[in-house]
């Protein structure tokens, strides 16, 4: 099992055995290099490695840092249940991905393309989704036909044909209450920095409007561009929503006001 390479480069995808386990780290966060002599660790890509369930030293080494750990399995819970057990067995799918030279453009596009995503960021490339049945998926992902949210098949889908290098995991689940909490954080932090960045391009373009500062014209245009992407926030929240029970509508009402005083002050 033990592959130490130091290409980030997955070229060939691993199965994840009945006893093996997916350990992806945070970006700050690094495993002693000495482990990955050992035949039950195997490096899978930048921060991403297979571990052989039951592995003591491995183990006691993870425990000191942070980092989520997966399991693959076989079913997949439905999204509404009355039991509490079965909702809380949440699957997921895992994305990985890179770009040899990624371009400005390259890059402008894979963020609007994680705008119209439910997934959460685990590091720099790493981005984890709901996996879900395919009854959810047509119900909760494809609910707005002209917005649809992309799932984990159709974004990795959208990055092959950009040119990226990409590996998905699906049927993945967490195994311990640390990787489950260390998965709201990231959630959090990630919903916190992309509404408010939103709310910053509103903020520079109303001043702009105020200020008297380009033509009318532009700052439509502009205004525009960052409405499409707040419609696109509002659709992958409201996934995150159902899925996660984390409730942004606050948030985005809040972004939505400052919306429309930026419309105003343009229109005026």
């Amino acid at each position: 099992m033990n592959n130490a390479k130091g290409s980030e480069d997955i070229d060939v995808k691993p199965e994840i055995s009945s006893d093996a386990r997916l350990v992806i780290l945070p970006k700050k966060e690094k495993i002693n290099v000495k482990l990955l002599g050992e035949q039950e660790i195997s490096r899978v890509g930048n921060g991403i490695y297979l571990i052989l369930e039951g592995t003591t030293n491995i183990k006691e080494h993870l425990a000191d840092i942070s980092h989520f750990r997966f399991r693959r399995v076989r079913e997949i819970p439905p999204i509404k249940s009355r039991d509490p057990e079965v909702r809380a067995k949440k699957v997921f799918a895992i994305v990985w991905y890179q770009f040899a030279s990624p371009t400005a453009g390259q890059k402008k596009r894979v963020q609007r393309l994680i705008h119209r995503a439910p997934c959460i960021r685990l590091r720099p490339g790493v981005l984890l989704f709901p996996h879900l049945r395919s009854k959810d998926r047509e119900r909760y992902l494809k609910k707005n036909k002209e917005r649809s949210v992309l799932g984990s098949k159709e974004f990795s889908a959208v990055l092959e044909e950009m040119g990226g290098n990409v590996a998905r995991w699906t049927r993945l689940q967490l195994v311990n209450q640390a990787s489950n909490e260390l998965l709201y954080a990231s959630l959090e932090k990630m919903s916190k920095s992309e509404i408010g960045s939103l709310e910053a391009k509103l903020r520079t373009l109303k001043e702009a409007a105020v200020e008297g500062e380009g033509i009318r014209k532009k700052l439509k245009e502009r205004y525009s561009e960052i409405s499409s992407i707040y419609r696109n926030l509002r659709s992958k929240y409201e996934v995150v929503r159902v899925v996660w029970g984390v409730d942004l509508r606050r948030e985005l009402k809040r972004t939505y006001n400052l919306m429309l005083r930026t419309k105003h002050v343009i229109s005026s």
